[in-house]
């Protein structure tokens, strides 16, 4: 992860989505920093499986207390669609065309998702108003 050149980027980043371009890829690469880097190395080094023994209940109980929506990468090589359901979500939406890295390769889609869970009175869900053109105004 320390060492991870640019083409090794790329390859790992395609392997989680065939959606993202070049472009993408190359945009995330600069932000990935050697700190950032060195971050990520530490955080998989230090985890402990058994630290999420007790995860999928908690997340059950917060879960039914507040609104949840689960979009997940039908392609996702690492995780299977399946989990999905495991979030006790209200809504989960299956995104057909996406992998691993769905706010990457879906972000207009992903938008308008947290735009109507969050607001759906809004008129970016009522009025047929293209989050691609015009984005909300704040005051």
């Amino acid at each position: 992860m320390r060492t991870l050149n640019r083409a090794a980027f790329h390859l790992i980043l395609r392997l989680g989505s065939r959606r993202l371009t070049g472009a993408q890829i190359d945009a995330v690469y600069r932000e990935y920093t050697p700190a950032a880097r060195a971050t990520v190395l530490r955080l998989y080094r230090a985890t402990d499986p058994a630290d999420f023994q007790n995860w999928e209940r908690r997340f059950l109980e917060c879960a039914a207390d507040v609104p949840v929506r689960v979009l997940w990468g039908r392609h996702d090589p690492f995780i299977e669609a399946q989990f999905a359901e495991r979030f006790g979500a209200r809504s989960v939406r299956i995104l057909e065309d996406c992998g691993h890295w769905v706010p990457l390769e879906a972000a207009v889609e992903c938008a308008r998702e947290v735009v109507e869970l969050c607001f759906p009175t809004s008129r970016y869900t009522q009025g047929g108003i293209s989050m691609e053109s015009e984005a909300p105004k704040t005051n």
